[in-house]
């Protein structure tokens, strides 16, 4: 006997299972639904120092690639004696300027100089920042009466936001004791406008002397240092030849001319080779006088 299910029962359950299933969709879609980032609320924090190369707005704007830090200090290597010399800083790149060059952030640096003795010696200003410019930025390093080696280095940091880049240069440079020229001008009858006199060191031009207008007769003192290594011993010359344009101007001595020889010494005789000869020397006989008496047998004639 079959037995036919009521018409209630049976829509029933049909509903019920109609809801199991849309209950387990539901709980399929929430599954799915966490597993997958929501893009609109992601944030990615660089690491400090890192170069991000995200491709979203944020990290575009703010950690795009940049090129290396560069920097360099230029100016004399040899100076002289209580003077004030200029020396140019120059830095660019690193995170302080984005890929296309445009400054973002900033340059510092920090200078030391270091030296034999360096208590009158300076590099100012000794910290600062480097614009933007091509020109750099100038700094002056005054020295003192010592001839020594002075090492000057200078530490430059990029910086934008946390990202950071740094740099050392260092460069030597020899104070000196300078070659000191000295000597008159005389005007004539006439004013005579400003002009240089060349200055020549055995034949070859090594600087120039800056005169000043001149009013009739007066008489002008000039002095002309030259700054450079040491000169080999010997004798040396300076010369000083007068535009011919300035007829009316004339050295101390009354010539169109003036030169002045001086003479290097060499360094000190160096004996050591002399001295080691003649130890060697010394043991040599001592070791003859040696052998020639341990040779002997006793009762030989002599």
């Amino acid at each position: 006997m079959a037995v036919e299910p009521h018409a209630e029962v049976a829509a029933l359950v049909s509903r019920s299972h109609a809801l199991a299933v849309a209950f387990a969709l539901g709980v399929v879609a929430l599954l799915a639904i966490s597993a997958t980032p929501v893009g609109s609320a992601a944030s990615v924090t660089a690491p400090s120092g890192s170069r991000s190369m995200g491709s979203g707005p944020f990290l575009t704007s703010l950690s795009s690639s940049y090129s290396p830090l560069k920097a360099n200090v230029t100016g004399p290597k040899v100076v002289g004696q209580n003077k004030t010399f200029e020396y140019v800083l120059m830095a660019h790149g690193g995170p302080a300027y984005a890929a296309n060059g445009t400054e973002v952030g900033n340059i510092t640096y920090w200078a030391s100089v270091a030296g034999t003795n360096t208590t009158s010696v300076s590099f100012l200003p000794s910290t600062g920042t480097v614009p933007n410019s091509t020109s750099g930025y100038p700094v002056e390093l005054d020295t003192s009466g010592i001839v020594q080696t002075v090492t000057i280095t200078v530490e430059f940091a990029s910086r934008y936001e946390q990202l950071n880049e740094s740099l050392n240069v260092t460069i030597t440079v020899r104070v000196v004791a300078p070659y000191i020229l000295t000597g008159k001008v005389v005007a004539g009858a006439q004013t005579v406008l400003s002009f240089a006199i060349p200055v020549t060191l055995d034949g070859t031009v090594v600087g120039a002397i800056t005169i000043p207008t001149l009013t009739p007769k007066e008489v002008y003192n000039f002095t002309f240092d030259y700054t450079t290594l040491p000169l080999g011993p010997g004798y040396h010359t300076f010369v000083l030849t007068l535009p011919s344009p300035h007829g009316q101007v004339h050295f101390a001595n009354g010539q169109q001319s003036y030169s002045i020889t001086f003479y290097v010494e060499g360094p000190p005789a160096n004996y050591t080779d002399y001295y080691v000869l003649g130890v060697v020397a010394f043991v040599a006989v001592v070791l003859i006088s040696l052998l020639y008496v341990g040779s002997r047998r006793p009762g030989a004639p002599r």
